[in-house]
């Protein structure tokens, strides 16, 4: 049976996909993305700075660029440049904090709300993909886990190889899970702003972890983004009143804009050959991801503050987690697309592929909000 399935699905773990032309691809791959948010943009009412349209956007702006890095890191036989996939995931963690942190603002936090909460949207999903995965690993791959490989996993502790290759994202849930204890403990026996300098503290001790590798997930930038989210959130007010004003928007974009492009002349075109330009390197590697997210999220505040919205982005933005939790084992593992095109005809193979990534993710979704997520389920059982 494994023999028939892996005639259909390709793993590309093994054999990766020679793809020529490497930047034109990825650059026609950005402006079909470019030109689809356009397509489906439309006049709405304004929307205030980061309300949900707009979060829902940036998840989607954020995803679609996941999955390209994922093609190019782990799919194809050579890697494209300005893929953005890092400071993607990053964009994640920052709205994983901000959301969290202005959807516990003037209220008490509670154990049994906040665990059937996380529970229910994000461990729920994750399990069933996990079980999907390890079915179709023994089924297609001939792969089999250790028991204790298995429990970590449902448990959500992804730190050795071979869970980390289970589906080439899972990092992100351990992370992410993580920030929610640190999280839940901070807000429920600390006043607001002690409670994100304790989250901003934990962060800094995960840094110098991640830095003398004693424990790695992500990189410096990615760790730090969900206690930016949450100082984000707690100061959204000012943060809006300062940005807006008369015409710091502009400026603040043309600035994001300037030091990107400094960075970038920075990075490329000097060394590293003593400590002080090491250092120098290392910073500026992570203060371009941050600059960029913001840079983002300013453009996309902006044009919704201004009466517009991409239906597209917004549709991508609300089965983000879904793309996330599917596309790494279908665009890595088993992929039953890329192989059917000559690799030349990458941008066609990787637009069928993504569509249907979008039709399982939505489905997906649907079952889970029928069955699991509901909202009423969620406040039945936590007990709202």
């Amino acid at each position: 049976m494994a023999d028939s399935l892996t005639s259909i699905f390709i793993n590309y773990e093994v054999s990766k996909l020679p793809i020529s032309n490497p930047s034109l691809n990825n650059s026609l791959f950005f402006l079909i993305f470019f030109a689809t948010t356009l397509i489906f943009t439309k006049r709405k009412p304004p929307t205030a700075f980061l309300d949900p349209t707009q979060t829902s956007a940036l998840k989607g702006l954020a995803m679609m660029v996941v999955v390209i890095e994922h093609l190019w890191v782990h799919v194809a036989q050579e890697r494209a440049p300005l893929t953005f996939g890092g400071t993607a995931v990053a964009l994640f963690l920052i709205l994983s904090g901000f959301g969290l942190t202005l959807s516990v603002e003037g209220t008490q936090i509670t154990l049994k709300r906040f665990v059937f909460q996380r529970l229910f949207r994000v461990m729920i999903p994750y399990w069933i993909i996990t079980g999907i995965i390890l079915l179709l690993d023994y089924l297609i791959l001939n792969r089999v886990y250790s028991l204790q490989n298995v429990s970590m996993t449902f448990v959500g502790i992804n730190i050795y190889p071979p869970l980390l290759y289970l589906d080439y994202v899972r990092w992100f849930i351990t992370l992410l899970l993580l920030e929610y204890v640190i999280f839940f403990l901070a807000n429920r026996f600390l006043p607001r702003f002690k409670a994100i300098l304790f989250i901003w503290a934990f962060g800094c001790f995960l840094m110098f972890l991640n830095q003398y590798k004693i424990f790695q997930l992500g990189s410096l930038y990615q760790i730090m983004a969900f206690p930016l989210g949450c100082l984000l959130a707690y100061y959204k007010k000012d943060v809006t009143r300062i940005v807006f004003e008369k015409r710091n928007y502009l400026k603040l974009i043309l600035l994001l804009i300037a030091s990107l492009i400094l960075i970038w002349c920075v990075l490329n075109f000097t060394g590293d050959d003593n400590i002080l330009a090491k250092v120098t390197r290392i910073s500026l590697l992570n203060l371009q991801p941050l600059l960029s997210y913001f840079l983002a999220i300013l453009i996309v505040g902006g044009v919704g503050r201004l009466g517009f919205g991409s239906g597209f982005l917004n549709f991508i933005g609300l089965i983000a987690f879904e793309i996330y939790l599917v596309h790494g084992p279908l665009l890595i593992k088993y992929n039953p697309i890329l192989g059917l095109f000559p690799p030349d005809y990458i941008v066609i193979s990787f637009s069928i592929f993504f569509m249907i990534l979008i039709a399982l993710s939505y489905g997906f979704n649907l079952l889970l909000k029928q069955y699991f997520v509901s909202k009423k389920i969620v406040e039945k059982i936590a007990g709202q």
